[in-house]
């Protein structure tokens, strides 16, 4: 279809509405019925002649939306369809039959242009008219004797009339209804008997809200062949509220874009969004940071900081000599050491790279680890079976731990573990 100066193929989208006030999609079906018997009561219904109807109540009218609800034909102004739009001025005499347009007027006769431009065409009448002193028309129109581009740059015509009374004086004012010349910046509606609403692929986005959490839901309608209804009413009013402007559209049964085997009249998407709400679960949390349950740690954990940069505090005293830790994972420690699990923020599917720094490597494992740093990568999926462990020695403290994605740039997230666990 043609729309404008601009052609449109199947499945491009045609336009946008994104000033709806109200959409109603509406059904409507035949019910009849077998009767009989005693009180000849409805024995069976038989139901048909199913219809689907969707109206659109818009705020705001453009040129392409009216062409589409009226079956207008719409033409861009151009060099070679130029277009004549009427304009009135309200003007003074500047000398004694003289007057000046503020624009570039046509005429019906030969108009003297320096530049060459034709603004002559044999409809574009021009009528002057002298007001009286209540600014009313109070005499027959007058015609130009002599019409000038004389400055054309300027966007100026300069008038040379007489009045029936022979001289037009000057300071007189005088009402001037004339044609200009638009070979762009404008449009042209055409609406002819043959012309007709069109039909169209349709796809209208909603929301549904779920009772259970009050969530919003993104909903998606799609008529796939919609024929809209070449009713319209155009209201013009100087006071009140804007018009609206309602579009109906009438849905035909047809194939949806991604399913040629059933025909529809609509079909609505409701988005869920319960795989976003697991993401968030896994978010960082105070139950994710917890002491191990080897021995009795007695120990408290606090989060701050934020969900990238993850600062924890454990204070407490935990029992000397006691099992504070997993000896299969971490083997013969200093009795003065305790484990913390952490369950960490990462996706099933994707490898990371962490890196620990934990000044008790010093004392924990002497002359392994340079700098008290240790960087080992993990598959994500390993942190779904069980927790990343680290272990804290007393008084060594902060313990720093970097989780960046394998070969990312920036880290996805860091945790800061500040301690004053003692051990008694």
């Amino acid at each position: 279809m043609t729309l404008g100066n601009r052609t449109f193929y199947r499945n491009e989208p045609v336009i946008y509405f994104d000033t709806l006030r109200t959409s109603t999609l509406e059904g409507a079906s035949t019910t009849v019925y077998a009767q009989g018997g005693r009180g000849y009561a409805r024995l069976i219904s038989w139901d048909g002649e199913k219809t689907i109807t969707f109206t659109m109540e818009d705020a705001l009218l453009s040129p392409e939306s009216f062409s589409i609800l009226s079956g207008a034909g719409l033409v861009d102004a151009s060099e070679d369809k130029a277009m004549y739009v009427h304009q009135t001025s309200q003007v003074k005499v500047e000398t004694d039959n003289t007057i000046v347009l503020p624009a570039l007027a046509c005429w019906n006769k030969t108009i003297t242009t320096p530049a060459g431009e034709d603004y002559s065409n044999v409809a574009a009448d021009i009528f002057v008219m002298v007001l009286d002193n209540n600014g009313e028309v109070n005499a027959e129109p007058c015609i130009p004797a002599k019409v000038e581009h004389n400055v054309p740059e300027q966007g100026q015509t300069t008038i040379t009339c007489y009045s029936h009374e022979g001289n037009l004086p000057e300071g007189d004012v005088v009402l001037v209804d004339y044609y200009v010349l638009r070979t762009a910046g404008a449009k042209q509606l055409t609406i002819t008997a043959e012309s007709f609403s069109g039909n169209f692929y349709i796809e209208a986005s909603t929301l549904f809200r779920r009772q259970s959490d009050g969530v919003d839901m993104p909903a998606e309608f799609i008529i796939p062949n919609g024929k809209v209804q070449s009713n319209f009413t155009f209201t013009m009013a100087a006071n009140g509220d804007p018009s609206v402007f309602t579009f109906t559209v009438d849905a035909f049964p047809d194939y949806t874009k991604f399913d040629p085997t059933e025909k529809v009249f609509a079909a609505i998407q409701i988005i869920d969004d319960e795989d976003e709400a697991e993401d968030e679960t896994r978010e960082p949390c105070t139950q994710g940071f917890k002491t191990a349950s080897y021995g009795d740690t007695g120990l408290n954990i606090t989060t701050g900081g934020t969900d990238k940069a993850i600062e924890l505090t454990v204070t407490g005293t935990a029992t000397a000599g006691g099992k504070n830790y997993d000896t299969e994972d971490f083997g013969t420690l200093p009795e003065d050491a305790v484990e913390i699990d952490l369950t960490l923020p990462v996706e099933e599917g994707k490898n990371y790279t962490i890196t620990q720094h934990n000044p008790g490597f010093a004392v924990l494992y002497p002359d392994e680890f340079p700098d008290d740093t240790k960087t080992k990568d993990y598959a994500g999926s390993i942190f779904y079976q069980e927790p990343y462990q680290i272990v804290l020695a007393e008084t060594y403290t902060p313990v720093e731990i970097t989780v960046t994605e394998k070969d990312a740039a920036e880290p996805k997230f860091t945790i800061t573990i500040n301690h004053t666990v003692t051990f008694e």
